[in-house]
């Protein structure tokens, strides 16, 4: 099968793997989440954006209140960050360190192995660190409960375009490599692999 063909069955493993977590995430952190400061938080940023746009505020004023608003929604999302490294170490890591699938990837036949000898849960949970934003989602966190709303919102952003690049990298490296192996397979000396079942 040709490099094409299984990036894409990993592709569509990924995003139905992100669909799975997320929604799992939502479905737990619902009753903890204050629905009423959430929404007004939206309608706020509505409102912002609305007075900008009507040239009611300044750039500066939109932007600082924009970025209160995002640390303000980071905070009332703090359980649901916690939910997903959990989940994601349990569903990424564990399980599939212990089938070598996850739902995504048996749906799609394929299945995580190791470039070299047995597959250990060492390289399966650096691994799920690194593509599935884990790592970053811990750090961000840190950031959320210790850090000033200034600092946190630097980190924040920084985190994100490093995960993306990370991401962006790999994909392209699925895509071209004769080896179908992206940066994190890379580092933790993993690769996907077509499968039977």
């Amino acid at each position: 099968m040709g490099n094409s063909a299984l990036f894409w069955k990993r592709f569509l493993a990924f995003i139905i793997d992100s669909f799975i977590i997320s929604f799992i995430c939502v479905f737990i952190a619902m009753p903890f989440l204050n629905s009423n400061k959430i929404n007004k938080l939206s309608d706020d940023t509505k409102s912002i954006i609305t007075d900008y746009t009507n040239d009611k505020i300044s750039i500066e004023e939109y932007t600082d209140q924009l970025n209160n608003i995002e640390y303000q929604f980071s905070k009332e999302m703090g359980i649901y960050s916690l939910l997903m490294i959990v989940a994601g170490i349990t569903y990424y890591g564990i399980y599939q360190y212990k089938t070598s699938k996850t739902l995504g990837k048996k749906i799609m036949k394929i299945k995580l192995d190791s470039n070299n000898g047995e597959l250990t849960l060492n390289q399966v949970l650096f691994r799920c660190l690194i593509i599935n934003c884990l790592l970053f989602t811990f750090v961000d966190l840190v950031f959320l409960v210790f850090a000033s709303s200034s600092i946190y919102l630097v980190a924040s952003s920084t985190l994100h375009m490093i995960y993306y690049f990370i991401l962006f990298v790999s994909f392209f490296m699925i895509i071209f490599r004769k080896d179908n192996r992206g940066l994190h397979d890379i580092i933790c000396n993993t690769k996907v692999v077509n499968c039977d079942k």
